[in-house]
Protein backbone atom coordinates (compact mmCIF):
# COMPACT_ATOMS: atom_id res chain seq x y z
CA UNK A 1 0.00 0.00 0.00
CA UNK A 2 1.11 3.30 -0.61
CA UNK A 3 0.49 4.42 2.78
CA UNK A 4 0.61 1.55 5.30
CA UNK A 5 -2.66 0.39 7.16
CA UNK A 6 -2.47 1.52 10.70
CA UNK A 7 -4.18 -0.70 13.15
CA UNK A 8 -5.18 -2.03 16.75
CA UNK A 9 -5.24 -5.37 18.35
CA UNK A 10 -6.62 -6.59 21.55
CA UNK A 11 -5.37 -9.26 23.31
CA UNK A 12 -2.10 -9.36 22.10
CA UNK A 13 0.48 -10.52 24.82
CA UNK A 14 -0.57 -14.92 25.14
CA UNK A 15 -3.96 -15.37 22.49
CA UNK A 16 -4.50 -15.53 19.23
CA UNK A 17 -3.24 -12.18 17.93
CA UNK A 18 0.40 -13.08 19.72
CA UNK A 19 0.72 -16.42 18.19
CA UNK A 20 -1.17 -16.28 14.99
CA UNK A 21 -1.99 -12.92 14.42
CA UNK A 22 0.88 -10.78 14.88
CA UNK A 23 3.34 -13.04 13.04
CA UNK A 24 0.86 -13.15 10.05
CA UNK A 25 0.92 -9.27 9.87
CA UNK A 26 4.80 -9.40 10.20
CA UNK A 27 4.91 -11.16 6.87
CA UNK A 28 2.89 -8.32 5.05
CA UNK A 29 4.89 -4.97 6.17
CA UNK A 30 4.35 -3.48 2.82
CA UNK A 31 0.50 -3.72 3.75
CA UNK A 32 0.03 -3.43 6.94
CA UNK A 33 1.87 -1.52 10.35
CA UNK A 34 0.72 -2.51 13.28
CA UNK A 35 0.43 0.92 15.59
CA UNK A 36 -0.90 0.08 18.82
CA UNK A 37 -2.37 -2.65 20.94
CA UNK A 38 -3.97 -3.51 24.14
CA UNK A 39 -4.06 -5.85 26.99
CA UNK A 40 -6.02 -6.50 30.49
CA UNK A 41 -2.87 -4.05 32.40
CA UNK A 42 -0.47 -1.36 31.31
CA UNK A 43 2.16 -3.91 32.55
CA UNK A 44 1.20 -6.81 30.12
CA UNK A 45 0.39 -4.34 27.15
CA UNK A 46 4.11 -2.60 27.87
CA UNK A 47 5.55 -6.05 27.57
CA UNK A 48 3.77 -7.24 24.56
CA UNK A 49 4.33 -3.76 22.56
CA UNK A 50 8.22 -4.10 23.71
CA UNK A 51 7.85 -7.84 22.35
CA UNK A 52 6.13 -7.39 19.23
CA UNK A 53 7.81 -3.74 18.56
CA UNK A 54 4.76 -1.95 18.80
CA UNK A 55 4.80 2.09 19.17
CA UNK A 56 1.63 2.19 21.33
CA UNK A 57 -0.05 0.51 24.25
CA UNK A 58 -3.33 0.85 26.17
CA UNK A 59 -4.49 -1.57 29.45
CA UNK A 60 -7.96 0.01 27.62
CA UNK A 61 -9.96 -0.66 24.11
CA UNK A 62 -11.44 3.01 24.51
CA UNK A 63 -8.14 4.75 24.51
CA UNK A 64 -6.58 2.37 21.59
CA UNK A 65 -9.84 3.30 19.29
CA UNK A 66 -9.81 7.09 20.07
CA UNK A 67 -6.30 7.13 18.48
CA UNK A 68 -5.84 9.19 15.19
CA UNK A 69 -2.74 6.82 14.35
CA UNK A 70 -5.39 3.73 14.16
CA UNK A 71 -7.59 3.41 11.30
CA UNK A 72 -8.36 -0.62 11.30
CA UNK A 73 -9.07 -1.73 15.00
CA UNK A 74 -8.84 -5.78 15.33
CA UNK A 75 -10.90 -7.26 17.74
CA UNK A 76 -9.13 -10.95 18.70
CA UNK A 77 -9.89 -11.36 22.69
CA UNK A 78 -11.97 -14.38 23.39
CA UNK A 79 -15.91 -14.11 22.19
CA UNK A 80 -17.26 -13.39 25.57
CA UNK A 81 -15.69 -9.67 25.11
CA UNK A 82 -16.40 -8.67 21.26
CA UNK A 83 -19.04 -6.74 21.19
CA UNK A 84 -17.47 -3.77 23.80
CA UNK A 85 -14.30 -3.24 21.80
CA UNK A 86 -16.09 -3.78 18.27
CA UNK A 87 -18.78 -1.78 19.14
CA UNK A 88 -16.36 1.39 20.68
CA UNK A 89 -14.62 1.12 17.52
CA UNK A 90 -17.39 1.25 14.82
CA UNK A 91 -18.70 4.34 17.33
CA UNK A 92 -14.97 5.56 16.90
CA UNK A 93 -15.44 5.52 13.11
CA UNK A 94 -12.64 2.94 13.00
CA UNK A 95 -13.33 0.28 10.13
CA UNK A 96 -13.29 -3.19 12.14
CA UNK A 97 -11.63 -6.89 11.26
CA UNK A 98 -13.17 -9.18 14.62
CA UNK A 99 -12.41 -12.78 14.99
CA UNK A 100 -14.95 -15.19 14.53
CA UNK A 101 -17.91 -15.13 16.10
CA UNK A 102 -18.52 -12.00 15.89
CA UNK A 103 -20.44 -12.10 18.89
CA UNK A 104 -22.12 -14.26 21.68
CA UNK A 105 -25.30 -15.00 19.87
CA UNK A 106 -27.01 -13.64 16.73
CA UNK A 107 -28.68 -10.86 18.71
CA UNK A 108 -25.34 -9.18 19.34
CA UNK A 109 -23.92 -10.20 15.81
CA UNK A 110 -27.27 -8.26 14.20
CA UNK A 111 -26.41 -5.57 16.33
CA UNK A 112 -22.97 -4.82 15.67
CA UNK A 113 -23.62 -5.12 12.12
CA UNK A 114 -26.59 -2.75 11.93
CA UNK A 115 -24.39 -0.12 13.82
CA UNK A 116 -21.67 -0.41 11.75
CA UNK A 117 -23.83 0.17 8.48
CA UNK A 118 -25.51 3.03 10.45
CA UNK A 119 -22.28 4.70 10.45
CA UNK A 120 -20.83 3.85 7.06
CA UNK A 121 -17.68 1.95 8.65
CA UNK A 122 -16.41 -1.30 6.98
CA UNK A 123 -16.13 -4.55 8.75
CA UNK A 124 -14.66 -7.85 8.21
CA UNK A 125 -15.21 -11.34 9.85
CA UNK A 126 -12.13 -13.13 10.36
CA UNK A 127 -12.73 -16.83 9.02
CA UNK A 128 -9.88 -17.56 7.21
CA UNK A 129 -10.46 -20.94 5.92
CA UNK A 130 -10.38 -19.10 2.53
CA UNK A 131 -6.77 -18.05 3.15
CA UNK A 132 -5.42 -21.89 3.89
CA UNK A 133 -3.43 -23.32 0.63
CA UNK A 134 -5.05 -26.60 0.69
CA UNK A 135 -8.65 -24.80 0.40
CA UNK A 136 -7.95 -22.77 -2.25
CA UNK A 137 -5.88 -25.67 -4.12
CA UNK A 138 -9.29 -27.29 -3.71
CA UNK A 139 -11.62 -24.40 -5.02
CA UNK A 140 -9.18 -24.71 -7.72
CA UNK A 141 -9.41 -28.42 -8.55
CA UNK A 142 -13.28 -27.89 -8.56
CA UNK A 143 -13.84 -24.91 -10.13
CA UNK A 144 -11.83 -26.52 -13.06
CA UNK A 145 -14.06 -29.28 -13.31
CA UNK A 146 -11.74 -31.87 -11.87
CA UNK A 147 -14.38 -33.65 -9.84
CA UNK A 148 -17.12 -32.97 -12.08
CA UNK A 149 -20.28 -31.96 -10.73
CA UNK A 150 -20.58 -32.04 -7.06
CA UNK A 151 -22.77 -35.07 -5.39
CA UNK A 152 -21.83 -35.11 -2.34
CA UNK A 153 -19.28 -33.84 0.49
CA UNK A 154 -18.05 -35.06 3.91
CA UNK A 155 -16.38 -33.55 6.56
CA UNK A 156 -15.34 -34.75 9.48
CA UNK A 157 -13.50 -33.54 12.44
CA UNK A 158 -12.13 -33.86 16.09
CA UNK A 159 -10.78 -31.99 18.79
CA UNK A 160 -9.47 -31.95 22.43
CA UNK A 161 -11.26 -29.06 23.47
CA UNK A 162 -14.37 -30.08 24.22
CA UNK A 163 -13.73 -33.59 25.38
CA UNK A 164 -13.55 -35.59 28.69
CA UNK A 165 -10.39 -33.91 30.02
CA UNK A 166 -10.17 -30.40 29.09
CA UNK A 167 -6.30 -29.77 27.94
CA UNK A 168 -3.63 -27.34 29.65
CA UNK A 169 -4.83 -23.77 28.80
CA UNK A 170 -8.34 -24.75 28.60
CA UNK A 171 -10.55 -21.28 28.88
CA UNK A 172 -13.42 -22.00 32.03
CA UNK A 173 -15.60 -19.83 29.45
CA UNK A 174 -15.69 -22.65 27.00
CA UNK A 175 -17.55 -25.21 28.98
CA UNK A 176 -20.96 -22.53 29.20
CA UNK A 177 -23.11 -23.46 25.80
CA UNK A 178 -24.02 -19.08 26.40
CA UNK A 179 -20.46 -18.27 26.15
CA UNK A 180 -20.77 -18.12 22.51
CA UNK A 181 -17.08 -19.96 22.70
CA UNK A 182 -18.89 -23.61 21.70
CA UNK A 183 -17.81 -25.90 19.40
CA UNK A 184 -20.60 -25.73 17.16
CA UNK A 185 -20.12 -21.66 16.76
CA UNK A 186 -16.11 -21.75 16.61
CA UNK A 187 -14.85 -25.19 15.03
CA UNK A 188 -18.54 -25.30 13.40
CA UNK A 189 -18.69 -21.95 12.11
CA UNK A 190 -15.16 -22.51 10.55
CA UNK A 191 -16.17 -25.40 9.30
CA UNK A 192 -19.15 -24.96 7.48
CA UNK A 193 -18.26 -21.25 6.60
CA UNK A 194 -19.09 -21.71 2.60
CA UNK A 195 -21.95 -23.85 2.91
CA UNK A 196 -25.72 -23.16 2.96
CA UNK A 197 -27.94 -25.17 2.88
CA UNK A 198 -31.20 -26.92 4.44
CA UNK A 199 -30.15 -28.33 7.74
CA UNK A 200 -30.94 -31.19 10.14
CA UNK A 201 -28.41 -31.20 12.75
CA UNK A 202 -27.76 -33.41 16.24
CA UNK A 203 -26.19 -31.70 18.88
CA UNK A 204 -25.38 -33.74 21.83
CA UNK A 205 -23.34 -32.65 25.23
CA UNK A 206 -21.93 -36.63 25.90
CA UNK A 207 -19.35 -35.45 28.52
CA UNK A 208 -21.30 -32.89 31.25
CA UNK A 209 -18.83 -33.48 33.40
CA UNK A 210 -14.92 -32.98 32.30
CA UNK A 211 -12.01 -33.16 34.08
CA UNK A 212 -8.59 -30.69 34.08
CA UNK A 213 -5.77 -32.55 32.70
CA UNK A 214 -3.24 -30.17 35.14
CA UNK A 215 -5.24 -30.54 38.01
CA UNK A 216 -7.73 -33.24 37.85
CA UNK A 217 -10.34 -30.99 38.67
CA UNK A 218 -13.76 -31.89 37.64
CA UNK A 219 -15.83 -29.52 36.24
CA UNK A 220 -19.82 -28.81 34.75
CA UNK A 221 -19.91 -28.68 31.05
CA UNK A 222 -23.17 -27.93 29.26
CA UNK A 223 -21.26 -26.68 25.73
CA UNK A 224 -21.78 -29.84 23.37
CA UNK A 225 -19.43 -31.95 22.50
CA UNK A 226 -21.06 -33.39 19.35
CA UNK A 227 -22.24 -32.00 16.24
CA UNK A 228 -23.87 -33.94 13.52
CA UNK A 229 -25.43 -32.06 10.60
CA UNK A 230 -26.50 -33.11 7.55
CA UNK A 231 -28.51 -31.12 4.61
CA UNK A 232 -28.37 -30.36 0.97
CA UNK A 233 -26.02 -27.77 -0.40
CA UNK A 234 -27.49 -24.67 -2.20
CA UNK A 235 -26.33 -26.47 -5.79
CA UNK A 236 -28.12 -30.04 -4.88
CA UNK A 237 -25.37 -32.00 -2.98
CA UNK A 238 -25.65 -34.08 -0.51
CA UNK A 239 -23.35 -32.38 2.61
CA UNK A 240 -23.02 -33.80 6.26
CA UNK A 241 -20.66 -32.45 9.04
CA UNK A 242 -19.68 -34.63 12.04
CA UNK A 243 -17.43 -32.57 14.15
CA UNK A 244 -16.57 -34.46 17.96
CA UNK A 245 -14.36 -33.11 20.98
CA UNK A 246 -12.19 -35.84 22.17
CA UNK A 247 -8.79 -36.66 21.85
CA UNK A 248 -7.88 -39.50 18.49
CA UNK A 249 -5.18 -41.41 18.76
CA UNK A 250 -2.57 -40.84 16.82
CA UNK A 251 -1.89 -41.91 13.62
CA UNK A 252 -5.62 -41.30 12.69
CA UNK A 253 -7.39 -38.26 10.84
CA UNK A 254 -8.34 -35.79 12.88
CA UNK A 255 -10.16 -33.77 9.84
CA UNK A 256 -10.98 -36.14 6.75
CA UNK A 257 -12.66 -34.00 4.11
CA UNK A 258 -14.39 -35.91 1.16
CA UNK A 259 -15.75 -34.32 -1.89
CA UNK A 260 -17.21 -36.73 -4.79
CA UNK A 261 -18.60 -35.81 -8.25
CA UNK A 262 -19.43 -36.83 -11.36
CA UNK A 263 -16.04 -37.12 -12.60
CA UNK A 264 -14.18 -37.75 -9.34
CA UNK A 265 -13.49 -37.68 -6.19
CA UNK A 266 -11.10 -35.25 -3.61
CA UNK A 267 -10.13 -35.96 0.03
CA UNK A 268 -8.49 -33.94 2.20
CA UNK A 269 -6.86 -35.09 5.66
CA UNK A 270 -5.12 -34.06 8.34
CA UNK A 271 -2.96 -35.93 11.35
CA UNK A 272 -2.63 -33.47 13.60
CA UNK A 273 -5.42 -30.87 13.80
CA UNK A 274 -9.11 -31.09 13.51
CA UNK A 275 -9.39 -27.31 12.89
CA UNK A 276 -10.12 -26.49 9.08
CA UNK A 277 -7.18 -23.45 8.84
CA UNK A 278 -4.58 -25.35 11.19
CA UNK A 279 -2.40 -27.51 10.92
CA UNK A 280 -0.31 -29.51 7.78
CA UNK A 281 -3.07 -30.64 5.13
CA UNK A 282 -2.54 -33.61 2.85
CA UNK A 283 -5.05 -33.40 -0.92
CA UNK A 284 -5.79 -37.14 -2.21
CA UNK A 285 -7.54 -37.18 -5.60
CA UNK A 286 -8.43 -39.08 -8.70
CA UNK A 287 -10.82 -38.67 -11.50
CA UNK A 288 -11.75 -40.76 -15.79
CA UNK A 289 -10.30 -43.34 -15.58
CA UNK A 290 -8.30 -43.34 -12.30
CA UNK A 291 -9.41 -46.62 -10.12
CA UNK A 292 -7.02 -45.29 -6.83
CA UNK A 293 -6.34 -41.68 -5.01
CA UNK A 294 -3.00 -40.14 -5.34
CA UNK A 295 -1.46 -37.51 -3.34
CA UNK A 296 -1.99 -34.43 -5.29
CA UNK A 297 0.97 -32.08 -4.12
CA UNK A 298 -0.46 -28.44 -3.43
CA UNK A 299 1.16 -25.92 -5.92
CA UNK A 300 3.28 -22.41 -4.80
CA UNK A 301 0.95 -21.05 -6.72
CA UNK A 302 -1.39 -21.33 -3.41
CA UNK A 303 0.91 -21.23 -0.92
CA UNK A 304 1.92 -17.39 0.89
CA UNK A 305 5.04 -15.77 0.99
CA UNK A 306 5.11 -15.35 4.47
CA UNK A 307 9.16 -14.08 4.61
CA UNK A 308 9.98 -16.76 7.08
CA UNK A 309 7.99 -14.85 9.90
CA UNK A 310 5.27 -18.32 9.70
CA UNK A 311 5.50 -22.11 8.68
CA UNK A 312 2.97 -24.37 7.14
CA UNK A 313 2.21 -25.92 10.50
CA UNK A 314 1.82 -22.63 12.61
CA UNK A 315 -1.53 -21.59 13.66
CA UNK A 316 -1.08 -18.15 11.28
CA UNK A 317 -0.08 -19.51 8.25
CA UNK A 318 -3.69 -19.48 7.09
CA UNK A 319 -4.18 -15.72 8.12
CA UNK A 320 -1.36 -14.23 5.68
CA UNK A 321 -3.18 -14.89 2.37
CA UNK A 322 -6.35 -13.65 4.17
CA UNK A 323 -4.79 -10.80 5.06
CA UNK A 324 -3.34 -10.23 1.83
CA UNK A 325 -6.42 -10.16 0.12
CA UNK A 326 -7.87 -7.92 3.42
CA UNK A 327 -5.40 -5.57 2.23
CA UNK A 328 -6.53 -5.18 -1.38
CA UNK A 329 -9.56 -4.76 0.21
CA UNK A 330 -9.01 -1.73 2.02
CA UNK A 331 -6.57 -0.31 -0.75
CA UNK A 332 -9.66 -0.95 -3.97
CA UNK A 333 -12.63 -0.82 -2.15
CA UNK A 334 -13.01 -4.90 -3.77
CA UNK A 335 -15.11 -6.95 -1.31
CA UNK A 336 -13.46 -10.18 -1.00
CA UNK A 337 -13.03 -11.37 2.89
CA UNK A 338 -16.39 -11.96 4.14
CA UNK A 339 -18.29 -8.86 6.37
CA UNK A 340 -20.25 -8.18 9.33
CA UNK A 341 -23.00 -9.12 6.58
CA UNK A 342 -21.67 -12.39 6.36
CA UNK A 343 -20.99 -13.46 9.98
CA UNK A 344 -24.82 -12.46 11.03
CA UNK A 345 -25.70 -14.98 7.93
CA UNK A 346 -22.83 -17.61 9.54
CA UNK A 347 -24.55 -16.81 13.10
CA UNK A 348 -27.91 -17.38 11.75
CA UNK A 349 -27.13 -20.66 9.88
CA UNK A 350 -26.19 -21.78 13.34
CA UNK A 351 -28.99 -20.91 14.40
CA UNK A 352 -30.68 -23.19 11.90
CA UNK A 353 -28.73 -25.96 13.56
CA UNK A 354 -29.47 -25.11 17.09
CA UNK A 355 -33.12 -25.33 16.11
CA UNK A 356 -32.93 -28.53 13.91
CA UNK A 357 -31.71 -30.15 16.82
CA UNK A 358 -34.16 -28.88 19.28
CA UNK A 359 -37.20 -29.50 17.36
CA UNK A 360 -35.84 -32.62 15.12
CA UNK A 361 -37.36 -30.60 12.19
CA UNK A 362 -35.73 -30.12 9.04
CA UNK A 363 -34.85 -26.10 8.34
CA UNK A 364 -33.97 -24.31 5.60
CA UNK A 365 -31.36 -21.86 5.70
CA UNK A 366 -30.50 -19.76 3.01
CA UNK A 367 -29.28 -15.96 2.08
CA UNK A 368 -31.95 -13.91 2.72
Amino acid sequence: MTAARQRARSGAKRGWAAVAQLPAFRALTGDFEVRALTATSLDSAREAAAKHNVPLYFDNHQALVERPEVDLVVVSVKVTDHYGPVEAAIRAGKDVLCEWPLGRNLDQAERLEALARERGVRTFSCTQISGAPYARYVRHLIDSGYVGQVLSTSFVGSISTWGPVAPQGFQDYLRDRTSGGTMLSILGGHSIEALLWELSAVLANQHPKVKRADTGEELDKTAEDHLAVAGTLTNGAVASVHLRGGVSRRGANRLRWTINGTRGDIEVVNTESGICHIGLFNVYGAHDDQTELAELPIPDEFKPDTKGEVKPEDMGYALVEFFRELAVDLRTGRRSVPTFADAVRRHRSLDAIERAAATGQRQTYALA
